[in-house]
């Protein structure tokens, strides 16, 4: 117990550090990019129904596209998180490498597991507050009630593109050392893995780049529910857990065992 509370101790020091080292430039650009982009109205919808001098909520009238509409723009946001995670990874992690910083930082007496999981969650976190602040204000300005589940469980949701594209870089970062290479296969791998989806199964592509935010509120809502009758494990549900959350789980573990047993450090 000890041991652990030493281990969030250590972290909780190393992320506020790692803040504050992150490029006041690069964050306000991420922040600027990530809410113009959100909330224009080629991919919010709230935007399209502002009109001067009054706020209209025209897409309550069709509850049901209302109610999964939010999904739209996480697809929406998913490439722009490629993009963005490879940049801040580069320039946060990987930089690192170049510049020696991560040798003088491994000299200090901190473990090698404290330190690559604060430069990811720093990260993952600053991508996950760009991009969940605007898409937070865009459900508020369709009337999704702040105070209902739907709210909640959308935001929850919007964690695994955020995780899936940051784990990618992670992973990139502390094999190839490099910032360029960082910054460009993130983006790399999502559209390649997307191309690769909807060459070879067209249904699996739709399933896991289209409703896959879908079925995990319905199934998030009758859970809560209680609703045994209509909340199941399928097939599907098993294809979107296994790729928006082991997969991701799995390149960030891999990340941590490469850093921790077998990186070299010139």
């Amino acid at each position: 117990m000890l041991k652990v509370k030493r281990t969030v101790k250590n972290l909780k020091t190393l992320i506020a550090w790692e803040f504050d080292r992150v490029n006041i430039y690069l964050l306000g650009f991420i922040i600027f990019v990530t809410t113009a982009y959100v909330l224009h109205p080629m991919v919010s919808f709230s935007t399209r129904v502002i009109r001067i001098g009054e706020i209209m909520f025209q897409i309550k009238s069709w509850w049901e596209e209302y109610l999964f509409y939010p999904g739209d723009v996480i697809n929406a946001i998913e490439p722009l998180v490629a993009f963005l995670s490879g940049i801040l990874f580069a320039s946060n992690v990987a930089r690192t490498f170049e510049n020696r910083e991560m040798l003088t930082l491994l000299t200090c007496p901190i473990k090698r597991f404290d330190v690559i999981l604060s430069k990811f969650l720093i990260n993952f976190l600053i991508l996950y507050f760009t991009c969940g602040v605007p898409f937070t204000l865009d459900m508020l300005l369709l009337g999704i009630n702040p105070l209902s589940f739907d709210m909640y469980i959308w935001l929850l949701i919007l964690l695994l593109p955020v995780l899936f594209t940051c784990s990618i870089a992670l992973f990139a970062s502390v094999t190839f050392k490099a910032a360029a290479p960082t910054a460009i296969i993130p983006p790399l791998a999502y559209f390649g893995l997307l191309k690769i989806l909807w060459s070879t199964n067209v249904k699996i592509f739709e399933l896991l780049y289209s409703e896959w935010d879908k079925e995990l509120f319905n199934a998030a809502k009758s859970w809560l529910h209680f609703s045994s009758t209509t909340f199941s494990v399928n097939a599907n549900f098993l294809y979107i857990l296994l790729h928006r959350l082991l997969l991701p789980i799995f390149f960030i573990i891999l990340s941590i065992i490469y850093f921790q047993k077998v990186l070299q450090l010139d």
